[in-house]
């Protein structure tokens, strides 16, 4: 099981320099914390039955492997995961649109666009920690895309 808790707002500002020019920017952050609890396996084929591993069956190997002893000294074969299993994540994402409007003549307009979205995620056991995870959202790759739109009205 999985349960998660997400934060986010949503920030926009519009200017108009003039009737016809205006600028429209806008900002979307998100921090999403995921915690997994009660490891657990089906039972049966297209049964919605589980078995719970209990604490006692998973044994840490080291930081980044678990084994699971499905029953506990007995004739199944026990199986190792990675330790991401047991561990929560977190995921920080940062969206943003700047967008430029000129109406070059009446009913006829162009835009350009700047977008950009960051995303960073996290592995942990722990809770956030805003200022470094604000500081590695940062620092990760963009991914920045430059739309040019032109309308152009026809007159009958």
């Amino acid at each position: 099981d999985i349960t998660n808790d997400s934060k986010g707002f949503s920030f926009e500002a519009n200017r108009i320099a003039s009737p016809q020019l205006s600028f429209q920017f806008f900002l979307k952050p998100e921090i999403s914390q995921y915690e997994y609890q009660d490891l657990k396996e089906f039972l049966e084929p297209k049964k919605y039955n589980f078995n719970y591993f209990s604490k006692d069956q998973i044994i840490h190997v080291d930081d980044e492997t678990i084994e699971i002893d499905p029953d506990r000294d007995g004739m199944a074969p026990s199986f190792q995961l990675s330790s991401d299993y047991i561990k929560g994540f977190n995921f920080f994402s940062l969206r943003s649109n700047f967008i430029i409007k000129w109406e070059y003549r009446p009913g006829s307009a162009m835009f350009l666009v700047w977008q950009q979205q960051r995303d960073h995620f996290e592995v942990t056991e722990a809770n956030v920690e805003l200022n470094s995870s604000i500081n590695k959202l940062m620092k990760s790759s963009a991914i920045n895309t430059i739309l040019l739109k032109v309308a152009y009205w026809f007159s009958s």
